[in-house]
């Protein structure tokens, strides 16, 4: 399942570039998070490597689900992406889990 979601996030970041808006290497311009339930967005933003100002990149995708998904606090999580200037705004949507 786990995989399934990397993979989803990784095409949904991927559909820009058929458009010949390439995301991957911009810099984060912000990033965010959109879900079910609230949750302490600062103290999750810092399990992830998709800080504001880094490379947007595959393996920063993968190790910040990996990192969320840890926690057992999401069941299901998906990354965006969307051009901002030369960055890159990213929004992580989540489920929470029951």
């Amino acid at each position: 399942m786990r995989r399934a979601l990397v993979l989803a996030a990784l095409l949904a970041l991927a559909a820009p570039a058929a458009a010949g808006d390439e995301l991957w290497g911009r810099p984060v311009a912000s990033l965010s998070f959109r879900g079910d339930a609230p949750i302490e967005e600062e103290s999750f933003a810092r399990l992830t490597d998709l800080e504001p100002g880094q490379p947007l990149t595959e393996r920063a995708v993968h190790t910040s689900l990996r990192n969320l998904f840890a926690t057992g606090r999401f069941a299901d999580l998906a990354v965006e992406a969307a051009p901002a200037g030369e960055g890159a705004l990213v929004t992580i949507v989540y489920a929470a889990a029951a």
